[in-house]
């Protein structure tokens, strides 16, 4: 019968160990874990960071190019804006007439073939 006792608390004793070895591989991979989290959420505040400096940088030209924008509805450039509007209505009107009438030649030159 103390044979069977010594088997038992032998057996009790590797499971025990290996056990030991398990929960300290266990504990490593979860530090390892950690220290990968921090690594990554240190990344990730750099690059809300660079994000920040970039969005701060948009907002500004943003900011100067609606007051352009605002400026050129006013003033001069409307007035310049307005001119170009007509030289190039009339140079479309001008080449739909050169077309009419490029047209009426060549038809009457078919017909008088």
């Amino acid at each position: 019968m103390e044979a069977f006792y010594m088997t038992c608390a032998g057996v009790c004793t590797v499971a025990l160990a290996v056990a030991v070895v398990y929960l300290v591989q266990t504990l490593i991979e979860v530090k390892q874990t950690a220290q990968q989290a921090r690594k990554t959420a240190q990344a990730v505040e750099q690059l809300a960071l660079h994000l920040d400096e970039n969005v701060k940088a948009v907002g500004g030209v943003t900011q100067k190019l609606a007051e352009f924008s605002e400026g050129l509805t006013t003033g001069w450039v409307r007035a310049a804006q307005m001119a170009a509007g007509f030289v190039t209505g009339l140079r479309d009107r001008w080449a739909e007439s050169r077309e009419e009438r490029e047209t009426e030649r060549e038809e009457k030159e078919r017909a008088e073939r």
